[in-house]
């Protein structure tokens, strides 16, 4: 059923993504690259008082990190997944 002045959507990405780093025969998934991703969006829009109510929540599963350590060896650690939940209250301002 459809709520007035409602609107939402979800959103998924899945990127299944290896590159060659800079140690030797290694392929990982980029740093900046998080194989899942999620996002959840509403806003609803009240007409009187003219108030526009949002949120969200994204998560993002962990991602890895290749380096050398100090001896030169490979090195591959995951960077924690990510959560984040956003609210908001607006009103449009509006000049004359």
């Amino acid at each position: 059923t459809s709520v007035p002045n409602l609107d939402w959507w979800v959103s998924y990405s899945l990127t299944d993504s290896k590159r060659r780093t800079i140690l030797p025969d290694t392929w990982v998934t980029p740093e900046f690259v998080s194989k899942h991703t999620v996002a959840v969006v509403t806003k609803y829009w009240i007409p009187r008082p003219g108030l526009l109510i949002s949120g969200s929540f994204h998560y993002a599963s962990e991602r890895e990190f290749a380096f050398q350590n100090s001896e030169g060896e490979p090195q591959i650690r995951n960077i924690p997944k990510y959560h984040s939940a956003d609210v908001s209250i607006s009103r449009p301002f509006v000049l004359f």
